[in-house]
């Protein structure tokens, strides 16, 4: 029974620090109204942007 606590105990501290630590959240999503950001296609090929800005 022991054994069982300590690993639930081990996986909640490393989601905990996972949530605390890991990867940025998303991006808000633009707001109607507010500039674009940048497209950054790329031709698969050459690695050259498709759009010019």
């Amino acid at each position: 029974m022991s054994v069982l606590l300590a690993l639930v105990t081990l996986v909640l501290v490393g989601w905990t620090a996972w949530l605390r630590f890991g990867p940025a959240s998303r991006p808000e999503p633009p707001a109607v109204g507010l500039a674009l950001p940048p497209l950054r296609l790329l031709d698969l090929e050459t690695a050259e942007p498709l759009v010019s800005p």
